[in-house]
């Protein structure tokens, strides 16, 4: 399994970017390959950056290693002008839960892993998902 970014045709009718519907993913769809791959090592630091184009729009994902440490540190920037188009990006880890933790407008609430139904639901800037020995935590500076 590895890291992959999908454009999706959107059809969402009243709740765009958050109803998809039922069947997209058997609609119109573009994945994403990266046109471009740096890597900088900077004394315990090594960051991979990525960098992405899709019509208008650009995209880039900056990954570091520092040593010693048990963490990846992702940095995202995303500069999105298509219209009626979604992103959808999928980093697999290998946590098994059915939980995670999603921080919203009122405070901290638990949602499944799964993706039986369509509906997004909006997840502030925090994300917390722990397996039995790894933990993961997504937290988006807006």
């Amino acid at each position: 399994m590895h890291s992959e970014i999908r454009a999706y045709h959107e059809d969402a009718g009243f709740f765009a970017a958050w109803d998809f519907a039922s069947n997209y993913r058997d609609g119109e769809s573009y994945v994403l390959l990266a046109e471009k791959m740096t890597t900088v090592i900077s004394g315990p630091k090594t960051t991979m950056t990525l960098i992405y184009h899709y019509k208008s729009s650009y995209l880039r994902f900056a990954f570091t290693l520092t040593q010693d440490s048990p963490r990846v540190d992702v940095q995202t920037f995303i500069d999105w002008h298509e219209p009626n188009v979604s992103l959808k990006v999928k980093f697999p880890v290998s946590v098994q839960t059915s939980l995670a933790q999603c921080q919203i407008q009122f405070g901290v609430i638990d949602r499944p892993t799964h993706s039986d139904d369509s509906f997004a639901l909006p997840k502030m800037k925090y994300q917390h998902i722990t397996g039995s020995t790894f933990l993961i935590k997504k937290l988006a500076l807006l």
